[in-house]
């Protein structure tokens, strides 16, 4: 016990801040591996290892919700997402895939403005002007163009909708 005390010593009165740095790194090993530990979310934990039935039945209660409708019947309600982000930040990209896996509609306001860009439509003109000018198209354009395609989608018998390209402002959203 004698010789480590007096090694102790010495060290603190020849190197004091070599003592404190080995002092550091030996007082506690268990600080950092308690603060790393990770915590089991359930509502965002999914098995790879189920088996394809499950996964097929995790994805359709993903799709749809039954809800009862205001007349008293039940309704479903499918997937209502919107993907907001960043210019470039490739949402049309995600948005498709999770159409896909999910097997709702992607609707791309894009694609819908430029459908009602040919001369057949009623609001060809409108739109038209606000392109040429380089101007964004006026809010009451695109949400008419949303509800109606939202209402065909709906008689169609359409269950969900993944939004892509709206809401562009704060207000919007």
């Amino acid at each position: 016990m004698t010789p480590l005390s007096c090694f102790r010593a010495t060290a603190v009165t020849a190197a004091p801040l070599s003592y404190r740095l080995f002092q550091l790194t030996t007082s506690r090993f268990y600080g950092s591996v308690a603060a790393a530990e990770p915590l089991f979310d359930p509502d965002n934990y999914y098995s790879y290892y189920q088996a394809e039935s499950d996964s097929d039945q995790h994805r359709d209660s993903l799709r749809s919700v039954t809800l009862p409708d205001t007349e008293g019947r039940e309704r479903r309600r499918g997937v209502h997402w919107a993907f907001i982000g960043s210019p470039r930040a490739k949402k049309h990209v995600y948005a498709e895939m999770l159409s896909k896996l999910l097997e709702v509609p992607r609707i791309s306001m894009s694609s819908i403005v430029r459908q009602d860009l040919s001369p057949r439509s009623s609001l060809h003109k409108q739109i038209a002007n606000a392109v040429n000018r380089g101007e964004v198209v006026s809010e009451d354009i695109i949400f008419g163009l949303l509800s109606k395609r939202l209402e065909d989608g709906y008689y169609r018998g359409e269950i969900g909708f993944i939004l892509d390209g709206l809401p562009r402002s704060r207000i919007q959203a």
